[in-house]
């Protein structure tokens, strides 16, 4: 919380899209990559995007049996409510056809959350008289310019190498799941 504020979240999209997920799996395909663990308010929701994710990344089923499973696997089922929670999150009332505007609206939640942390964080440096001027200047040009690249972006700047891998693991998860490609981010070449 900043100044007494709730940072910019959205749990409804939240529980939505991983709703969305485990009753429509395919939907997983598509919108991976719009949005990433860390994006989302909740760490329960982040953990239980992130074995979603490993389900997918093996190719197994992602369903009310698996996820939690998954999650029991890696010591984070108690963590997040437990079977409970899994099941609740079906019990949404979202739109499974709306799944792509909840991962949009996670994502951009997020960078708003990452743009503030970085302004706030240069505010508070900005009062600290041991900062010399020039490197104040930096570091706040550095951290507001990375958190406004991740937001313009959605995600930070990596090798390509493991770009290349991450798309080639995509279009194979798609392949799978019956999808018929991935958005360029072109709507007339989508």
């Amino acid at each position: 919380m900043m100044w007494g504020r709730v940072p910019p979240h959205d749990l409804g999209a939240e529980k939505g899209l991983l709703g969305s997920v485990i009753l429509a799996p395919k939907i997983f395909g598509q919108v991976d990559g719009v949005v990433l663990a860390e994006d989302f308010y909740l760490e329960s929701h982040a953990t239980t995007w992130r074995a979603m994710r490993a389900l997918a990344v093996r190719h197994e089923p992602i369903d009310l049996i698996t996820v939690p499973a998954e999650l029991e696997r890696v010591g984070r089922l108690e963590l997040v409510g437990g079977h409970e929670f899994v099941l609740s999150l079906t019990e949404t009332p979202a739109t499974r056809s709306n799944a792509e505007a909840y991962a949009i609206t996670i994502a951009r939640r997020s960078s708003r959350r990452r743009i503030g942390a970085a302004l706030l964080e240069s505010f508070g440096r900005a009062y600290d008289l041991e900062i010399g001027h020039d490197a104040f200047l930096d570091g706040a040009s550095v951290a507001i310019a990375k958190a406004f690249g991740s937001a313009t972006t959605g995600r930070e700047l990596r090798h390509i190498s493991g770009a290349v891998q991450e798309v080639i693991a995509k279009v194979d998860l798609v392949a799978r799941s019956g999808g018929t490609g991935l958005r360029s981010g072109l709507e007339d070449l989508d």
